[in-house]
């Protein structure tokens, strides 16, 4: 995973004189930029590169690297927003699953302490505003009654009811990415991702090239990476996506593929979910991406990345490290200011 930040650091001398002590501050920008490497066949995280094994450009330049990490030493803490997508037709069919919840809840309880996570969940494929089922919490109970609920009151809503949620017309995708960013804003010193669980149709929105751009730029902004478990389809639709996709994809339109660029786009991984016991192992499949990554450090001049426009990320592994590797990271940060 990648993610941009900035960080402050403001060295204070003292200096005794006659009259009155003087201080001194400097100020130093950098911009993070945070990395996972995996084994390509195996697809487990490579923990044992170095400061030389990487290259990273920003804007097409070559930049030197100024700090090299392993957060998965010390790693900030996650702040993660899990999202239900529980359409009839779609997702709502394997989450209702007794083994759905169970396998989540597993995963989630192999969690750090320190982690929080949020639980929200819509009745619809493409819009409606959705509901907060737990806020940020620790207790993994807690986030997992809240998957719970949702799952029941998803089954139990009648049509009338997913017809009344779904007056807003917010569409689905824009909706958990606004959650996310307000969950980015109220923990700025935690790793944020937002995870889509849905069965692959995701939005209305994103079916339009314009507006995936516009998501992962914000996505971009506020350091949030997206990530998705997406469930099989049921066979009609899967069927009436492989006509659509190549047909669409000529005018800019994709049915089911924004999951993966908003992912390739914020340093996320997707996870195809055969069926509702496999949940588990794909979310410890996306929460190891947060744990074994790597922190790559840039010092940047004072006027640098104030333009407010994305500015684009490269990162690339070098020499014979290369082999079999593949790298995961944002494609790009925004930067308004100093934060």
């Amino acid at each position: 995973m990648m993610k941009q930040t900035f960080l402050f650091f403001s060295f204070l001398a003292g200096a005794a004189g006659s009259a009155a002590d003087v201080t001194f501050r400097a100020e130093t920008r950098v911009v993070t930029v945070d990395v996972m490497v995996e084994d390509s066949r195996s697809r487990k995280p490579v923990d044992n590169l170095t400061r030389g094994d990487f290259r990273l450009r920003i804007d097409g330049k070559d930049r030197p690297l100024t700090y090299f990490g392993r957060n998965g030493v010390e790693r900030r803490p996650l702040a993660m927003l899990v999202y239900l997508n529980l359409a009839p037709d779609g997702a709502l069919r394997e989450l209702s699953r007794p083994t759905a919840i169970e396998s989540l809840a597993a995963a989630l309880g192999r969690l750090s302490a320190e982690d929080e996570v949020a639980v929200y969940a819509a009745t619809d494929w493409f819009v409606g505003d959705p509901k907060e089922m737990t806020p940020l919490t620790r207790d993994r109970q807690d986030a997992a009654r809240g998957m719970r609920a949702a799952i029941e009151a998803a089954l139990a809503a009648s049509r009338q009811e997913r017809d009344s949620e779904r007056a807003g017309r917010q569409p689905s995708m824009t909706a958990a990415i606004a959650r996310a960013r307000e969950v980015a804003g109220s923990r700025p010193g935690s790793q944020v991702a937002l995870v889509y669980i849905s069965d692959g149709m995701n939005t209305l929105d994103t079916m339009e090239s314009r507006n995936r751009r516009k998501l992962a730029g914000e996505l971009q902004r506020e350091n949030v990476s997206f990530s998705a478990l997406d469930l099989r389809m049921m066979g009609s639709y899967a069927a009436a996506a492989a006509v659509l996709n190549p047909v669409g994809m000529a005018f800019g339109y994709s049915v089911t593929g924004s999951s993966d660029f908003l992912a390739k786009q914020t340093g996320g991984v997707v996870e195809d979910v055969a069926e509702a016991a496999g949940l588990g192992a794909a979310l410890d499949r996306v929460l190891s991406s947060y744990v074994t990554r790597y922190s790559l450090g840039y010092q940047v001049g004072e006027s640098e990345y104030r333009s407010g426009r994305v500015h684009r990320i490269d990162v690339r592994l070098v020499g014979d490290v290369t082999k079999g590797r593949t790298v995961i990271s944002r494609k790009g940060f925004v930067a308004t200011g100093l934060r």
